[in-house]
């Protein structure tokens, strides 16, 4: 009794880290599939959420050069003070106003107080724009920052500032991480039942066939093996219960002839 007991112990270690293993191995490959692509995802939404502000900040800039043009030529820029006090009403929109090449203030529509009317400023990005004659982007912190120089042919009207709030860009960074970790954490634990019943059905085969094995050593052969799996494990449970038949054959004839 105390044998056979340690015998099925010794299947149920065997079939156990048989099937401990293969979950895993199983899990470690579910898990580096789901994470690698959690991130190429992570990374495509960013990059659709960055551009989407990029977007929304050339669109702010296109606007502002849109309604500044007719004032600039007519030579009416303090005029577009109201006007750009509307734009600065949009959520995202820190803060915009209008400088000359030589840095100073001819419009602003902000509540900030950046300096007075026809004041110079030290406006490094709208130098670096109006040295370049292009525009240049700056991002710091929460807001992105952008210097346009005004030309029209040989004529230069000075420089539009754009700052506007990064607010939503974080929020929906945020979001984009959140989503896909927590999707990723369902999946992998998923992934991880699905390799644990994968691997318990791969293992019990293996298990039967051992069951038999041991009980033929043990000089039971009155027995067969049943095992379904299309595969080398049933070919060799046929070999097996093949070798089975032929020695239970082979006792008999011994048998007879004693």
């Amino acid at each position: 009794m105390a044998e056979t007991a340690g015998k099925g112990r010794r299947l149920f270690r065997i079939g156990y880290g048989l099937s401990r293993k293969l979950t895993v191995i199983f899990g470690v490959l579910i898990s580096v599939f789901v994470g690698a692509v959690i991130v190429f995802n992570v990374q495509t939404q960013l990059h659709l959420v960055r551009e989407r502000i990029d977007q929304r900040s050339q669109q702010l800039i296109r606007l502002g050069l849109e309604v500044a043009m007719p004032y600039l030529i007519d030579g009416r820029p303090g005029e577009l003070e109201s006007i750009f006090e509307e734009i600065s009403k949009q959520p995202d929109v820190e803060r915009i106003f209008l400088l000359d090449e030589d840095g100073t203030l001819l419009a602003d529509g902000s509540d900030v107080e950046i300096g007075g009317f026809l004041m110079a400023i030290e406006d490094l990005l709208a130098q670096q724009a109006i040295a370049e004659r292009r525009q240049v982007i700056q991002h710091s912190g929460e807001v992105e920052s952008i210097a346009h120089p005004i030309i029209l042919g040989n004529n230069s009207y000075g420089i539009m500032r754009l700052d506007v709030r990064l607010d939503t860009l974080r929020d929906e960074i945020r979001t984009v991480w959140t989503r896909n970790a927590t999707l990723g954490v369902i999946f992998i634990i998923l992934g991880l039942g699905t390799s644990s019943l994968l691997a318990r059905r791969l293992t019990e085969p293996l298990i039967h066939l051992t069951q038999v094995t041991e009980r033929a050593a043990a000089g039971d052969l009155d027995q067969s093996i049943d095992v379904k799996t299309n595969d080398e494990i049933e070919s060799l449970a046929v070999s097996f219960d093949s070798m089975l038949e032929t020695m239970r054959g082979s006792i008999q004839q011994i048998h007879r002839l004693a």
